[in-house]
C-alpha cells in the first residue's frame, strides 16, 4: 500500500510496505540487505535515506516531535512532524499504523498501534499533542489506519494477556464456542472519532492473510518486518 498525489494532500506520501519490498530493520540494523532494502524503498518515494526518522515503539503512549535536527531513530510510540522531506517509520507485522494529516500545516504523524498501545491510550494521546503541537482543530485532521491484523486473525485468549485487556471495548469482540476475535481497527475508529477526528479512514487490509503479501507476525512467527511511513515532499 503506497498512497501519493492524494487529493486534498499535495506533496503527502504514506503507505505500508509489502514482502516484495523485502524485510526491514526493526530500527538501526546491522543487516546491509535490511538496510538497503528500506533505503532503496525509501529513495523511490523520493526521500532522503539520510532524512528517515524511525520510531522505536515502547507500546506505550510516548510522543516524539521530529525536527530538521533530530537523529534517526527516536524512542516513541508516535512520531509527528511538520518539516518537509523528512520521512517518518515504523517497522510492523500486525500492528496497525496510524497516519495523521493536516494539510493547513503540512504536519504528518505515525502512530504505532499495537494492541498494548491502543488500550494504554497512545491514540487519543498522539491526536491530542498533534492538535497542539501544529495548532490545528480535530476537524482540519485527517486520519488513515493502516493495513494490520484485522479481527478475522485477530484471536486471543481468555486471559490477563488478551480478553481481559478489551473488557472497556465490548462492542469490538466477537466469536463463539470458547474464541475470542477483536477488532482492533474499530476500536482504533472509535477512538480516533471520540478524540474529534471527522476524517477517517480504513485500509482494511488483514496483514496476516491479505493476498498483498504483508509481513505478519502472527502468521509467521519470525523476526521480519515491514515499514510504515508517512511524510510530506516539499513542493
Amino acid at each position: 500500500m503506497i498512497e501519493t498525489d492524494i487529493p486534498g494532500f499535495p506533496g503527502l506520501v504514506r503507505g505500508v510496505s509489502t514482502r516484495e519490498h523485502g524485510s526491514m530493520p526493526r530500527t538501526t540494523s546491522t543487516s546491509e540487505v535490511k538496510l538497503a532494502n528500506r533505503n532503496g524503498l525509501v529513495f523511490h518515494l523520493g526521500f532522503d535515506p539520510a532524512r528517515i526518522c524511525q520510531a522505536r515503539p515502547r507500546h506505550e503512549t510516548l510522543v516524539s516531535f521530529v525536527e530538521d535536527s533530530s537523529e534517526s531513530v527516536l524512542e516513541a510510540d508516535a512520531l509527528m512532524t511538520d518539516v518537509p522531506n523528512r520521512l517518518l517509520t515504523v517497522a510492523t507485522a500486525d500492528c496497525h499504523s496510524v497516519f495523521l494529516c493536516t494539510p493547513s500545516r503540512k504536519a504528518v504523524a505515525i502512530i504505532h498501534a499495537g494492541w498494548r498501545g491502543v488500550v494504554r491510550g497512545i491514540v487519543p494521546v498522539a491526536v491530542e499533542f498533534f492538535r497542539w503541537r501544529y495548532g490545528v482543530k480535530q476537524r482540519e485532521i485527517g486520519a488513515l489506519i493502516g493495513p494490520g491484523i484485522q479481527k478475522c486473525c485477530f484471536e486471543v485468549k481468555n486471559d490477563e494477556n488478551g480478553l481481559t485487556n478489551f473488557v472497556s471495548w465490548p462492542g469490538f469482540i466477537s466469536g463463539g464456542n470458547g474464541r475470542h476475535f477483536v477488532d482492533l481497527a474499530g476500536i482504533v475508529s472509535e477512538q480516533l472519532h471520540r478524540a474529534g477526528v471527522r476524517a477517517v479512514s480504513k485500509s482494511g487490509e488483514c496483514t496476516c492473510c491479505s493476498p498483498l503479501g504483508f509481513f505478519s507476525f502472527r502468521r509467521d512467527k519470525n523476526s521480519l518486518r515491514g515499514i510504515s511511513f508517512v511524510g510530506f515532499m516539499e513542493s
